[in-house]
């Protein structure tokens, strides 16, 4: 049971844009470093690159044309 649990979570992780994984790790580890201010300042400059990545365009595409993103970690 554990390990289906595991490998179905490990699929989902696959299929995510490995931009906003970067990212989501960054934050989780600045998070327990810095102040609140500096830290909002740092996700909202992560939030802008992520949106402005092209996995972002791609994930669009994919909403619109109801198919899977193809994410390429840029």
């Amino acid at each position: 049971m554990f390990r289906k649990e595991v490998d179905e979570l490990v699929g989902r992780l696959e299929r995510r844009s490995p931009v906003a994984l970067k990212s989501l790790k960054a934050h989780y580890v600045a998070a327990e470093r810095m102040g609140f201010g500096d830290y909002v300042e740092l996700e909202t400059e992560h939030h802008r690159r992520i949106a402005a990545s092209q996995d972002t365009q791609e994930a669009f595409r994919a909403f619109l044309e109801k198919r899977e993103p193809q994410f390429r970690g840029r």
